[in-house]
């Protein structure tokens, strides 16, 4: 999504940490694995849907909470320029 804002070395930098904290959040939230917990789902007469369900769509509201923060901190080490530019690219792309 970047490579076309011809970043500095430093703001490459600062993403790819950006980047590796976000995906050790969302590790150590345990959101990686869906089965994981999966026997309280499992009843003597079948399986929980609902419970399963709600369950994981808090499970990925989570996760897009981690990468909407992710993707805040991103802009914030991006020019305006930059900003601009990658607003322009998506503008081109939707039309």
């Amino acid at each position: 999504m970047f490579a076309r804002l011809n970043l500095s070395s430093e703001q490459n930098y600062k993403i790819s940490i950006l980047r590796d904290e976000m995906y050790l959040q969302i590790r150590r939230q345990k959101l990686t694995n869906p089965y994981k917990g999966m026997m309280s789902y499992i009843l003597d007469n079948g399986f929980d849907k609902e419970s399963f369900m709600l369950n994981r769509n808090n499970q990925y509201q989570k996760i897009m909470e981690i990468k909407a923060i992710h993707m805040e901190k991103v802009f914030n080490v991006l020019t305006k320029e930059q900003i601009a530019e990658l607003k322009k690219y998506y503008e081109s792309k939707s039309k």
